[in-house]
């Protein structure tokens, strides 16, 4: 009868050793895996680009809500005191985790980090099946790895007026055709009208091919798509009259473009990026 006895006294005295030692992880280390392993969730709020509001299903049929911070990146943070750009690229970043959780039609969570199961405050990965939100921030340049100096600048911004930082300058020098010329003296462009290719190497890959403070690359399909639900009118509006205090400048910077051929170049990095016009989308309706 002492065999029985024996046998269960042990299951508390591992019990006991199994909470002293989830008790030191929490005591004496920043974080701990609270909830290792991968969870369905569902969206509450988008708080910033790499804070979001989820209802986590950590047991069956008990959602937990956790405000999760996005592992192993940084963003940029808006101040008065930020230059206008690093501004730009908050909001920027904010819209497309918007956009990415609220059109998300499954979210996945993966090895929950807290430093205290009874708040809210946990660190994560979020998949959703377009892939990792990091992932698409780090991409589009509006996050960065935490191993990265943070006394890095995010951006450079443009002078006003239009006119261009010396640091875009030099990088928009050596990836387009027309550069020097565009910020040097306003050429009249003689001849048929430029393809859309031949304007973005012109003029739009200086600060696109390199997703410059947030400029779509042509191969983006998820930006694009994003700017383009918006209207083609409201897309062409901002590439000839400029957008974001002239982040994106007039017609890109190349002002001896017309609007035929700024339309051609919008063309060119829209289908670029995988998408399939229709014949109105295609279709240039001047609006002068």
């Amino acid at each position: 009868m002492l065999i029985p006895k024996l046998q269960i006294m042990r299951i508390p005295v591992c019990l006991l050793i199994l909470i002293s030692m989830s008790l030191s992880q929490n005591v004496f280390s920043d974080s701990f895996n609270a909830y290792p392993g991968k969870y369905k969730a569902t969206l509450s709020e988008v708080e910033a680009a790499n804070i979001i509001h989820l209802s986590v299903e950590v047991w069956t049929g008990y959602p937990k809500q956790f405000r999760i911070t996005l592992a192993d990146i940084a963003v940029p943070v808006a101040s008065s005191e930020t230059p206008l750009c690093q501004n730009v690229l908050v909001q920027t970043g904010f819209e497309l985790t918007r956009d990415f959780m609220d059109s998300a039609k499954q979210i996945e969570v993966n090895d929950i980090h807290m430093e205290n199961t009874g708040k809210v405050d946990a660190i994560s990965g979020i998949k959703t099946e377009k892939g990792q939100l990091a992932n698409a921030l780090l991409k589009r340049g509006l996050a960065r790895s935490i191993k990265v100096n943070a006394e890095v600048p995010w951006c450079v911004d443009e002078i006003k007026d239009a006119k261009t930082s010396k640091s875009n300058v030099n990088n928009a020098q050596k990836t387009t055709t027309g550069f020097m010329q565009e910020i040097t003296e306003v050429r009249v462009h003689k001849g048929a009208n430029r393809s859309g290719k031949e304007v973005y190497e012109y003029r739009c890959q200086g600060c696109h091919e390199k997703n410059t403070q947030g400029a779509p690359m042509p191969t983006d399909n998820f930006a694009w798509t994003q700017r383009l639900n918006k209207g083609m009118d409201v897309l062409m509006d901002h590439a000839m009259k400029g957008y974001s205090n002239y982040l994106m400048p007039p017609k890109g910077g190349c002002r001896d473009c017309n609007e035929a051929e700024i339309h051609a170049s919008v063309i060119f990095m829209l289908e670029s990026s995988g998408i399939e016009l229709t014949q109105e989308q295609r279709l240039l309706v001047s609006k002068k």
